[in-house]
């Protein structure tokens, strides 16, 4: 099928490769849900896990649609945001039934799908700052907000000190961004009335 691990990310996937895993989704899963039914497990069961993984895959996959230089409609700004909580919800589920998390905390590009994404949408009216190169950035701004705090001893202390490296970096972007996206709006205006 094409999608290969990388082992330089301890085998996940990442790139190309995770586009094309959201792309041919239901022929993988339906490949896999044929291996777990081999293996002597109940139908159920492997219904049950593609169910619980295209319940992911589906929205994730009409959120990277939208990921583009290009402007976005206030249509789908608010489809948008829909489909990246529905992304979340899935990811968590629910007691019950829970989602691939198992119950585990979400991650850090969990949360920036589910709510940095939309919040960026309606402030810039585009999302192709949360392109794969722009999400895989995490890995470094963590490793580099850990290697900062690294000399803390106490390991909440730490933890804490971290998180807010990690969020005062990602403040400076964002308000960036924000001043670039008003210059533009005003060069763009100024332009209008010299014409």
């Amino acid at each position: 099928n094409g999608v290969h691990t990388q082992r330089y990310w301890l085998s996940t996937l990442c790139g190309r490769d995770a586009r094309r895993l959201v792309k041919m989704r239901k022929e993988i899963l339906r490949k896999v849900r044929e291996a777990i039914i081999a293996r002597g497990y109940d139908p159920a069961v492997a219904d049950e896990f593609v169910r619980k993984h295209l319940a992911v895959l589906d929205p994730l996959e009409r959120i990277i649609q939208r990921i583009a230089v290009r402007t976005l409609t206030q249509g789908e700004e608010a489809e948008l945001k829909v489909l990246c909580l529905q992304f979340l919800a899935a990811r968590k589920g629910t007691v019950e039934n829970p989602g691939p998390l198992r119950g585990k905390p979400p991650t850090p590009k969990d949360m920036a799908i589910a709510y940095d994404i939309p919040y960026f949408a309606v402030l810039l009216h585009t999302i192709g700052l949360f392109g794969t190169d722009s999400l895989e950035h995490l890995h470094q701004m963590i490793t580099a907000a850990k290697a900062k705090t690294a000399s803390i001893r106490n390991l909440k202390q730490r933890a804490k000190s971290s998180v807010l490296n990690i969020q005062r970096t990602q403040q400076v972007g964002a308000m960036t961004l924000h001043r670039e996206a008003k210059e533009a709006e005003e060069r763009a205006a100024k332009r209008a009335k010299t014409s």
